[in-house]
Parts: C-alpha cells; sequence; structure tokens
C-alpha cells in the first residue's frame, strides 16, 4: 500500500458500523500508505473528528453540508451561516462534501443550488479547496462550476458521469476522483471516464463505507481495499501499476498543498 491514497471516505460513518478506525488507520500507517481526506457527515462533527484524528497526519479533513443538508426548513443562508460559525476557528484542509443530488428528493433544486453557492463563497472566503458530490444534476453542475470561479484547485469525488461534465470540471481545474464502481461489471461508461481523465488529473477513493469494490460487494468498504480500485484503474489507463500509484499520489499531494 506504499504511497497510495483514498481521496474520499467517512470514518464516523465506518464507526456507525462497529468498525474500529483506529484499526484501520493503524494498519495503513504499517502499510506506509500515502494519506486521505476524511469526510464529515454534517456540519457540525468535525471536532469529533479532529480528536479522532490527532494521531493521524496523513489524514486530511473535509467539512461541509451536502445538499441532504437543504432538507431542513430553515432559510438556507441560516443554515450556512450556522455552519460557518461552527468551524470557521477550527483547522480543515477542504469544504466538502458539497453539491447537488436530484437523485434523492432532498429540496427542490434552487435550494440545494443555494446552498453549494454559499459554501462555494465561504471555501473562497477560506482559501480552500471544495470537494463536489453530484449525482443526476450534471446541467445545473455545469452551470454553477462554470459561474463561480474558485480560489483553489479542487476534487470531484466519486465521478458518475459523461464527457460533459468531465470537460467542465477539467476546465475549472478539478481533480476527477472514481471509486469501486469501476470495477462493476456493466459500468463500460465510467471506465471510459477514467481513460479520458488526463494522469494528472486523476485521483482513486473507496467512499467508504459505501461502494465497495469487486470482489468485495457485500461487504463493508474501507480505505483498505484501494488496492482493487488502483489495479481496475492500471488496467483501464494502460499503465504500470506503479507508474499509477506514483501520479496519484503526486496528484493528492497538490491538492492537498502538502510538500
Amino acid at each position: 500500500m506504499k504511497k497510495i491514497i483514498d481521496s474520499h471516505f467517512h470514518l464516523l460513518a465506518l464507526e456507525k458500523k462497529n468498525i474500529s478506525v483506529k484499526e484501520i488507520l493503524d494498519q495503513l500507517e504499517v502499510q506506509n500508505w500515502g494519506g486521505g481526506i476524511d469526510i464529515g457527515l454534517s456540519g457540525d462533527d468535525l471536532p469529533k473528528r479532529l480528536n479522532l484524528l490527532s494521531s493521524y497526519p496523513k489524514v486530511k479533513t473535509a467539512t461541509g453540508l451536502g445538499p441532504w443538508a437543504s432538507q431542513q426548513e430553515k432559510p438556507i443562508k441560516e443554515i450556512v451561516d450556522k455552519f460557518i460559525e461552527n468551524v470557521k476557528d477550527l483547522p480543515f484542509d477542504f469544504i466538502g462534501e458539497i453539491g447537488l443530488d436530484y437523485y434523492h428528493n432532498y429540496s427542490k433544486a434552487d435550494r440545494q443550488i443555494e446552498l453549494f453557492i454559499r459554501q462555494i463563497d465561504f471555501a473562497n472566503t477560506m482559501n480552500k479547496p471544495i470537494i463536489v458530490h453530484n449525482r443526476n444534476s450534471d446541467d445545473d453542475m455545469i452551470k454553477t462550476l462554470n459561474s463561480k470561479k474558485l480560489n483553489k484547485d479542487s476534487i470531484m469525488h466519486c465521478f458518475s458521469s459523461d464527457e460533459k461534465l468531465l470537460d467542465c470540471a477539467l476546465n475549472n481545474n478539478f481533480y476527477i476522483s472514481f471509486a469501486g464502481p469501476i470495477t462493476y461489471k456493466n459500468n463500460d461508461q465510467l471506465r471510459k471516464m477514467v481513460f479520458q481523465t488526463p494522469l494528472e488529473r486523476l485521483l482513486l477513493e473507496t467512499d467508504a463505507p459505501y461502494l465497495t469494490p469487486v470482489p468485495l460487494r457485500g461487504k463493508i468498504n474501507t480505505p483498505l481495499n484501494m488496492l482493487y480500485i488502483y489495479k481496475e484503474a492500471a488496467k483501464i489507463k494502460k499503465i504500470p501499476f506503479e507508474t499509477l500509484v506514483e501520479a496519484v499520489y503526486a496528484n493528492f499531494k497538490r491538492v492537498c498543498s502538502l510538500s
């Protein structure tokens, strides 16, 4: 696992499934992994996560309100203002995951878009990159990304769309992160997107505890399963495994502003 990274996982969600996060992180450290990004579940869980990660400096933190937060009855401004108050004085590395999701009927599009844009503005104020969630919302995602310039290169998480969004994301200085679904049998279109993503813009993730890769589908996913995703990505890109590992590690260091 040397230098292998996981650009997106949810440690508190793993804890909820009775997985020992400390055991997972200790195993990764022994295997000399390259690091990863822990993504929060809500706008107020950052202190708990920072405490959990105090001994694991390779794990970067993202905090944000995903589109599911738009389900609240309060005005979006009030929701975001409370989130900002919770996190503005705490150390974190990314705003995310934030974005749009029209697959799940969380709320009307205008509320999701406002929630997304207000957090983009906060990220720019804090000079932080964002981590974007997108599902069945490509047209509005493209409009939003093209209308809001980001201060920092950012991450499109768990990419599952087509060339239009891929081109938009690349043109707006995003890294494109792919997860376990690239290993699924009927996902040739997604594998095509992996192939078309420039190596210098490619990231890989588990989205643990979700989206377990083949051959472990049906089990709880963890960052220890990254090897399967890397092997499939190297096969798709038609490059040596070691070349992929080095490239993705370099991308991870750049997006995390690591030396």
